[in-house]
């Protein structure tokens, strides 16, 4: 038999062609690529299909792994992160100090350098299935609760005897909303595909070039360390500089009229005039104004995600809302935190108060004591009458248009104004 090589074939015209290899030069110095690392391979191949398929049922048994970045990384040890917990500054302030006088202590709280925020930033990759970042926001107030806190001291202002417990709980760590709420639950099961769909939208746009997506940790102000952010997105290109994305799945009831955004079944954070916008006077305003002031950036896209379509609108920088907000964070700061810091008051009533375990769905549970019903706006409970008496319904209103209750601190009401209403409806139904 002919060598392959060596073969050749006639034309049609009846001359003999130019002889050439029946294999290729390429094909001949092919060789298999040996991975050794396979392992790697997998938990990386792993990894991708649980921010794909965040629910999918052959995922459950198996263990979230914390996304890696592709900077340089920081060597990062348990002994070395632990010096950046809101608790160990504190307490160290006060050691230096000799004084026990949260404003003492505050004037004292150490700046934190470039190399120290990055790795905190680093340490607390992946956000809420990383422990370390669970840790780092304990004592330290969030951009997620800047317009909640913002409001609540504008009302102590005027009554310091208002209950700050729920409150403070959340800050300190003690307490978290329960995951199992509907709301919560659709907006963790839907952020990644939300996500995915943000990047489609925003790479549509051909002016946008040298895009870059990246995840974030906790992003702490390196020059007010008790403060600090962790947003969903960090978003760069040519055209538009530094920016980032807040995504919200809101839970709706699905409209069959508009084809598009649904203006008929907005959700309650936005507001339409002669267009659609979001509410300054809502919590997602003081969260994002609050990330760009630490993050530094220079914009945010807020996008909206629902199952009747998404709507994206980008807020600018607004220094004086900022600026009036971040003098009552610190005033709750020194007045509430540091003291809870330094003497674990709070913790120790709740450690002797018994514990209630919740079951919800969406916005009211089904309780053994009565029903529980959430706040909209500070987010905690309000509990109707129990078998035992107790009950907090005397200070909360029902919206007579949405059905859901308020406390009487959160809309500025009291039972003398109630005895006058007929009827009333909350700010976002008004």
């Amino acid at each position: 038999m002919k060598d392959l090589v060596e073969l050749t074939k006639k034309s049609k015209h009846g001359r003999p062609a130019k002889s050439r290899p029946m294999v290729g030069k390429k094909k001949k110095e092919y060789q298999a690529v040996v991975f050794p690392n396979k392992e790697e391979i997998l938990k990386s191949f792993v990894h991708e299909l649980q921010d794909t398929l965040p629910s999918a049922c052959f995922l459950t048994g198996i263990k979230k792994t914390i996304p890696t970045t592709t900077t340089a990384a920081v060597e990062v040890t348990q002994e070395n992160y632990e010096n950046y917990y809101m608790e160990k500054i504190v307490t160290d302030a006060c050691t230096l100090t000799g004084s026990t006088d949260p404003n003492v202590i505050l004037e004292h709280l150490p700046q934190l350098s470039k190399i120290d925020v990055d790795c905190i930033f680093k340490s607390t990759f992946g956000q809420s299935v990383n422990p370390t970042w669970t840790k780092m926001r304990h004592g330290r107030i969030t951009s997620s609760h800047f317009y909640n806190i913002f409001t609540r001291v504008e009302s102590l202002l005027l009554n310091p005897d208002q209950c700050i417990k729920s409150l403070l709980s959340h800050i300190m760590g003690y307490e978290s909303p329960n995951p199992n709420i509907k709301s919560l639950k659709y907006g963790r099961e839907m952020e990644p595909y939300a996500k995915e769909a943000y990047k489609k939208e925003y790479l549509k746009h051909k002016q946008h070039t040298d895009v870059l997506f990246e995840d974030s940790g906790l992003v702490v102000d390196n020059n007010i360390p008790y403060i600090a952010s962790s947003p969903d997105l960090l978003v760069s290109c040519k055209c538009c500089g530094l920016g980032m994305v807040e995504i919200k799945c809101c839970l709706i009831p699905p409209c069959q009229v508009c084809s598009g955004f649904c203006k008929c079944k907005l959700p309650k954070c936005l507001k339409c005039d002669e267009f659609i916008h979001l509410r300054k006077n809502h919590p997602y305003y003081g969260q994002i104004q609050g990330q760009l002031a630490i993050t530094k950036r220079d914009w945010c896209d807020l996008y909206i995600h629902t199952c009747n379509g998404s709507f994206t609108e980008r807020i600018i920088y607004d220094d004086v809302f900022y600026q009036n907000m971040l003098h009552h964070l610190k005033y709750f700061f020194t007045k509430y935190v540091i003291p809870e810091i330094l003497t674990k008051d709070l913790q120790k009533q709740l450690q002797e108060e018994p514990m209630e375990v919740d079951n919800p769905s969406d916005n009211v549970v089904d309780n053994v004591m009565g029903n529980v019903y959430f706040c909209p706006i500070c987010h905690c409970k309000i509990r109707e009458p129990t078998m035992s008496g107790y009950s907090h319904r005397d200070q909360s209103i029902a919206c007579d248009k949405c059905h859901l209750w308020y406390h009487f601190t959160c809309v500025h009401m009291t039972k003398s104004k109630v005895r006058l209403l007929k009827e009333w409806a909350c700010q976002y139904c008004a």
